[in-house]
């Protein structure tokens, strides 16, 4: 496994190293390099607060995908796929257009719809579900019916789990006319105004987070595997904690134990 990758989104411990831990060795070193990869591009907004030096990084990036498949890849993640990539025919394209919307993020960094937002989870998690299916199942580049509310669902997750964080770096996509629905906004949000607002908004996305994932369970083709289930039910049972403690998101971080993680990798290995 690629130790830049694994550092980066699967360090022991993580949700993501949980939700990988039983699938075979060839497969577990595909999810991390695929995901490491795509999650590189999409930080770029997080990582580079000047806008010149964040299109100057994704320049870079979109001519190292052209390198990558002239097999020349030159940074770590890269070089961690392209044995993935020829392995599997996947196409330029994939990345090409994660590099095109993270262009548009950097003009507009929120979600104004619901549309929006939808478009923000298939490149944030759509995409990793997609090449890992096709690894996996060997079905095809195909977006399952199931991927879109899985992917839904994990994002709508991480924007309860990580609030705090994704306020703080400018990163929040919790729709505006979302929020408007409970008379917030995304400066109330940063202000920590009108508590009660917010717990019924939060407590709206939870509900909304578990009706994806059971859309997605009532979709998945038959013998079909997905390790992105065993992702959702650690953030699901993470949720659970945070609804239990009326989303106590702004005063500390809620975590599940790792055993608990481990249970639950456990008992999702076949959904």
């Amino acid at each position: 496994m690629n130790q830049y990758c694994e550092k980066k989104i699967a360090a022991p411990g993580t949700d993501f190293y949980y939700s990988i831990r039983f699938l075979n060795p060839h497969l577990r070193n595909t999810a991390v390099n695929l995901y490491a990869t795509i999650t590189e591009i999409n930080e770029i907004p997080l990582e580079c607060s000047d806008l010149s030096v964040a299109a100057k990084k994704i320049d870079w990036w979109q001519h190292e995908i052209q390198q990558l498949y002239l097999n020349k890849p030159q940074h770590p993640c890269t070089q961690a796929i392209l044995p993935i990539i020829e392995s599997y025919q996947i196409p330029k394209t994939i990345f090409e257009e994660t590099i095109n919307y993270i262009k548009l993020r950097l003009e507009r960094p929120y979600c104004v719809s619901e549309q929006d937002f939808q478009i923000y989870s298939y490149h944030h998690f759509g995409f990793y579900l997609m090449l890992m299916d096709f690894c996996i199942n060997q079905k095809g580049l195909i977006y399952l019916k199931y991927a879109k509310s899985l992917a839904n669902c994990l994002a709508t997750c991480q924007e309860i789990i990580f609030l705090r964080k994704k306020l703080y770096t400018n990163n929040c996509s919790i729709p505006l006319d979302f929020l408007q629905q409970f008379d917030l906004s995304l400066s109330s949000l940063e202000e920590k105004k009108h508590r009660k607002q917010l717990v019924l908004m939060l407590d709206n996305l939870h509900q909304k987070a578990i009706k994806m994932y059971q859309n997605a369970i009532d979709n998945i083709p038959t013998n079909y595997f997905s390790g992105g289930f065993t992702l959702a039910k650690i953030y699901l049972a993470t949720l659970e904690e945070i609804s239990k403690e009326s989303f106590p998101i702004f005063k500390h971080q809620v975590t599940i134990t790792p055993l608990r993680k481990l249970w639950i990798a456990l008992r999702t290995r076949k959904v």
